[in-house]
């Protein structure tokens, strides 16, 4: 039962997913592999995506500017950041590594780079039906991001066992 329930849910956000790339998503068929520091871990939202935000090293600032749309990170302290989402039906491996993220921890991210124009800075709840209707993306409360993340590389931890 448990598992009719989750290839129930995770079939509903593929479908959301779908259809969220093709009304405020702006896909910009890359993919990009980027350095730089976790400066927020976020806890899973409606739609089971596990989110985390990278300040990126020197040298890959392009990956969050343009557009119009506003830096990912709030918290000025930190910095500017790019959002990062690993989808629930992920692979087993990919969700181990990010159960082992920290704040702090230096990373290497890859996967596919957009836009994400879908959100209005309203509750999950009233952005789904809205992302499902609307046929633009919005600038405004969007970000770029990686999603979904296809690899992510734990860089302390390298250096350690090199060391």
């Amino acid at each position: 039962m448990l598992a009719l329930l989750s290839w129930i849910t995770n079939t509903w956000w593929r479908l959301v997913f779908w259809w969220k790339k093709r009304t405020g998503w702006l896909d910009l068929h890359e993919q990009i592999e980027v350095t730089g520091t976790i400066v927020d871990m976020v806890l899973p939202g409606v739609d089971g995506d596990r989110d985390f935000n990278v300040r990126l090293d020197p040298g890959f600032e392009k990956y969050i500017t343009g557009f119009g749309g506003r830096l990912t990170t709030e918290n000025d302290a930190v910095g500017p950041s790019l959002h990062c989402e690993i989808e629930p039906w992920a692979s087993a491996e990919l969700k181990a590594t990010y159960a082992q993220l920290t704040v702090g921890a230096r990373v290497r991210v890859r996967g596919a780079w957009g836009f994400d124009g879908v959100h209005l800075g309203v509750s999950m709840w009233l952005e789904i039906p809205a992302a499902l209707i609307r046929h633009q993306p919005n600038v405004r409360e969007g970000w770029f991001e990686i999603h979904p993340v296809a690899v992510i590389e734990i860089l302390d931890a390298v250096s350690k066992t090199q060391a």
